[in-house]
């Protein structure tokens, strides 16, 4: 059960400075630093800033699209068809063909538990010259989601990489690899920032922007004022309470973004002993109060949740509904009786 809450919200100029028009750069506020350009560690901000890409891509009505890939198609319930796009290569000028890509899947399977588990992973096998054949242990209908999630599978040279681990160089050495097959490749990286390039041999052509600056900035106020005096284009993850203080104001404004896919939610952790009792993580999501979240927490600039994906989805069902009622009556039937001071227990037999 996820409470879905805001993808990214940002400030951004009324009117971008001269600086980031004239030479056709953009640059972008961050909290979040990125350490390094390792897949593991670090692999899943590079999506994000246009130095890495994926497989499939999350579209807003819920149903992921081809990005990498030009088709993938289920075979049969434990059987799908991969096919790459041509002319793909990563920075360093190898091919992304079927044996990049095989490589690919089966290092994200031993590195990405996740993946491997969620996936189902059974093995990739080359069955043409941009073609792989997926094999998983149980039927996975949700695959094309799954290689639409950066925590999963991020296209990547899988061979420059274990060089890279073989050679015990530092992470600066992952600068030069040229790992991915990105728009963008990282030229600098410090504590501070980054500096992205424009990729010229780029598989999709050459890409819109003339480079990109990222600013590690962790305080929220001072990535609105980078953008209010033209420091900055776009600041990221701006907390709710900006939307107020920039009201009015027209030298930056407050934009929501909508969510492709699951944002922040609340996840029960079952291997907890109380967790494990359903009847205790029902209870807990009934008594959620999923309106206020949203219309008081949120101050509004969130649509109340009433699901785990959000609306319009196909496949989304409404079944996030707050009833204290029902919650209690969960815990009854549980076993869980509640004292004189509001607090239920349940006896060690019950258990």
């Amino acid at each position: 059960m996820v409470v879905l809450l805001l993808l990214t919200a940002c400030a951004t100029t009324a009117e971008s400075p001269p600086s980031a028009r004239a030479d056709g750069k953009l640059t972008i506020a961050t909290p979040y630093a990125i350490d390094d350009l390792d897949p593991i560690t670090s692999g899943y901000w590079g999506v994000e800033f246009g130095y890495v890409e994926l497989l499939m891509r999350a579209s807003e009505n819920g149903v992921p699209t081809p990005w990498v890939l030009s088709e993938l198609a289920a075979v049969d319930g434990r059987t799908w068809r991969l096919k790459v796009n041509e002319g793909v290569t990563f920075v360093n000028g190898k091919p992304f063909d079927a044996k990049a890509l095989a490589a690919t899947l089966t290092w994200s399977a031993e590195n990405q538990p996740g993946f491997s588990r969620s996936a189902n992973f059974a093995s990739a096998e080359v069955t043409g010259p941009l073609e792989v054949t997926l094999k998983t242990s149980e039927p996975t209908p949700t695959m094309p989601n799954l290689l639409a999630d950066e925590s999963n599978v991020l296209v990547m040279d899988v061979e420059a990489y274990k060089q890279h681990v073989a050679s015990k160089k530092g992470a600066e050495a992952l600068l030069n690899a040229g790992l991915y097959t990105g728009p963008y490749k990282v030229t600098s990286l410090d504590v501070k920032g980054a500096e992205l390039a424009p990729v010229a041999s780029y598989w999709q052509g050459r890409p819109a922007l003339d480079g990109l600056s990222i600013r590690f900035v962790a305080e929220a106020t001072s990535r609105m004022q980078a953008v209010q005096a033209g420091e900055a284009d776009l600041a990221l993850y701006m907390p709710v309470s900006a939307a107020r203080t920039l009201r009015g104001r027209t030298d930056a404004y407050f934009l929501k973004g909508e969510p492709t896919g699951l944002v922040f939610g609340l996840i029960s952790r079952v291997a907890s002993p109380l967790m494990r009792d359903e009847a205790v993580r029902r209870a807990i999501y009934l008594a959620t109060d999923y309106r206020a979240i949203a219309e008081e927490v949120l101050q509004g600039h969130v649509g109340h949740a009433k699901a785990v994906f959000p609306p319009g989805y196909p496949y989304t069902i409404e079944t996030q509904t707050t009833d204290l009622n029902r919650a209690a009556s969960e815990l009854e039937a549980a076993g869980w009786t509640a004292g004189e001071d509001g607090i239920r227990q349940r006896t060690a037999a019950a258990w």
